[in-house]
């Protein structure tokens, strides 16, 4: 996910669910923040020496978990809110999201950031925040994001990449092949590219040859729904022609909609309380009986 549009709502808030508004969370990142600097700051003593140091969030034992899922993220918060059930639901270690666009621009509120740097660190925080719910580790590729490479808001769901990007899709594209070099068992979750947003289309045509270049068989690949995206689609939408020169099947993966909507609450810089609820209902549509999140993967040829 990348951009929103930038006015704060001021429209009856009535007919909402009675939930604490997300910029709230702001008392909650500096509790997290200040209970975190206490505990490393306090002198241990014998009868009471702390717990000691792990290598990922939430992770315990003293071997690194394999990575089993490698989902690719155009910008941080894409994976929370497009596999955010999935990830809460694996276990420490076992996923690794790769930001990709990590050097952002992008914010709900007009007024309140007026620095590129601020905005940054306030999104470093998000994602920091939500590896320590999920366990899931995290990859930065240090890229720029559309709003820095001179696109603007209305021209990042419309412009083809031009020359300009090249570079950018050859690091996508060397990066996921080293990745897939280090991680052979792994299975892969992409953008599927709903919404047209160019950095989510540069990331997931990157990302397809690079893996055919680390010789990844194609049935180690999928395709994530871009919320917010699918979510302002109309009933239940299908993808399964998404491609015009291949067929996808569709896979879906029950979750809890209440404990992903409480992991999107951490992304206040850029997700309002109602585009939350679009995609916890969103959740409900697709999975009909169930709540899920759904992917798509190629058919057989």
């Amino acid at each position: 996910m990348d951009v929103f549009p930038r006015r704060v709502r001021t429209a009856d808030r009535s007919s909402e669910p009675d939930v604490a508004p997300i910029p709230e969370k702001r008392s909650a990142v500096r509790t997290l923040q200040a209970s975190s600097t206490a505990s490393t700051e306090a002198d241990p003593t014998p009868s009471s020496p702390g717990p000691s140091p792990q290598p990922y969030p939430l992770c315990t034992g003293e071997r690194e978990p394999e990575v089993r899922l490698i989902i690719l993220s155009p910008h941080p918060d894409d994976a929370a809110l497009s596999c955010g059930g999935e990830m809460l639901k694996a276990r420490p270690g076992h996923v690794l999201v790769v930001n990709v666009f990590t050097r952002t621009a992008a914010w709900r509120f007009p007024d309140a950031a007026q620095h590129i740097e601020q905005i940054q660190a306030i999104r470093h925080k998000e994602e920091s925040l939500m590896t320590r719910l999920t366990g899931a580790r995290i990859h930065a590729l240090d890229l720029p994001e559309a709003l820095l490479r001179g696109h603007s808001q209305d021209e990042a769901f419309t412009a083809e990449a031009g020359p300009a990007e090249s570079g950018i899709a050859d690091s996508v594209m060397a990066a996921v092949s080293n990745l897939a070099r280090q991680h052979a068992q792994a299975r892969w979750r992409l953008p599927l590219g709903v919404g047209n947003h160019i950095d989510h289309r540069i990331v997931r045509d990157s990302a397809l040859t690079g893996l055919r270049n680390a010789g990844v068989d194609e049935r180690r690949v999928s395709f994530y729904e871009d919320l917010p995206y699918a979510a302002l689609l109309s009933e239940v939408p299908d993808f399964s022609r998404f491609f015009s020169m291949r067929t996808l099947e569709e896979n879906g993966c029950p979750i809890n909609k209440f404990r992903k909507s409480e992991l999107l609450r951490l992304y206040w810089s850029q997700l309002s309380w109602n585009q939350i609820v679009g995609v916890r209902d969103y959740a409900g549509r697709v999975g009909r009986v169930i709540t899920a999140e759904r992917c798509w993967h190629f058919a057989k040829a």
